[in-house]
């Protein structure tokens, strides 16, 4: 485990209770600390699923306030989480569940809460608290996040993800791939509403389909890594801001990015124009095998550039 309770003054242990009709899983332990003399956060939450012949995971994790970090489990484990939560009066609720051989991972704030309805009294209050997240490559991974005012640090860099589905608010997040996904990706949505969001090496998801939506804010999207499947898309769309996009050199690549008035926009050197709102690279050579990059953008500056 990642934490170290010796180090702590007192804990303690408690199963966690199955819902009805799915399997128990005894291995599954949760380690609650307390708020201790003189520790800076209200609580302290341990969590662990270690492997026991599951076939795939399904994760569902909604967090709120504070900084959410996402990397690597441990080997043999398929989920790991540390909370620590800086308000008072705010407990995590985290369930496991196991149906045929498929692995059900909940966690969140306590269910008789809104995460929506919280009162940030300080700035600091976006920072205090912490949700570190560890995912594994022992089998599939199919993941949905949702940020409510959190910041996210989200490194999937060798974690199994057979799909993944990130919401975020008015937040800032950073998503990261710096290896190839262990397992092809279905599907990677990114719904980034009003924020700063900056992706990278979106190329090392091996995801066949990719769809951005960014409200407001500023964006950033590369989309270098060389290992996309043949033919793979990608939709990106913006209401308003600034949108930089990274394109692969050395792959083919099919730009479709329609003109407007209210667009500022310039198109990377060595693209050919064949058609209104239509641009390949000198690497096509069949259209329907290249990287297919769809861009919508109502007003503000996109930036394409080339990597």
């Amino acid at each position: 485990m990642r934490c170290n309770p010796e180090k702590l003054h007192s804990y303690s242990y408690a199963a966690i209770d199955p819902v009805p009709a799915m399997s128990r899983i005894p291995a599954l332990l949760l380690l609650v600390l307390p708020l201790l003399g003189g520790m800076v956060f209200s609580g302290e939450y341990y969590y662990e699923v270690p492997y026991e012949g599951e076939e795939s995971l399904h994760a569902e994790l909604k967090l709120a306030l504070g900084r959410v970090f996402v990397e690597k489990a441990e080997p043999d484990y398929l989920f790991q989480a540390e909370v620590r939560l800086e308000k008072d009066g705010l407990t995590p609720h985290f369930s496991y569940e196991r149906e045929d051989n498929v692995g059900y991972v909940r966690l969140g704030l306590d269910g008789s809460k809104e995460e929506d309805s919280f009162q940030l009294h300080h700035l600091s209050d976006l920072r205090a608290s912490e949700w570190r997240i560890y995912l594994g490559d022992r089998v599939p991974n199919d993941v949905r996040m949702k940020l409510a005012m959190a910041e996210g640090h989200l490194d999937f860099s060798g974690i199994a993800l057979r799909s993944l589905d990130i919401e975020c608010g008015v937040t800032r997040s950073r998503l990261r791939f710096s290896e190839p996904n262990p397992v092809p990706m279905r599907v990677l949505n990114i719904d980034a509403g009003a924020s700063e969001f900056i992706a990278e090496g979106l190329g090392f998801s091996r995801a066949a389909y990719i769809s951005f939506n960014g409200g407001m804010g500023s964006f950033s999207l590369d989309l270098t890594g060389g290992a996309f499947p043949e033919g793979a898309e990608v939709d990106i769309s913006m209401g308003m801001g600034k949108l930089t996009v990274t394109l692969p050199r050395e792959e083919a690549v099919v730009l479709e990015l329609p003109s407007s008035w209210l667009l500022k926009t310039d198109i990377p050197v060595g693209y050919t124009k064949k058609g209104p709102g239509l641009w390949y690279n000198e690497y096509v050579r069949d259209p329907e095998a290249a990287l297919r990059v769809r861009i919508k953008a109502s007003m503000g500056v996109v930036q394409l550039r080339v990597r």
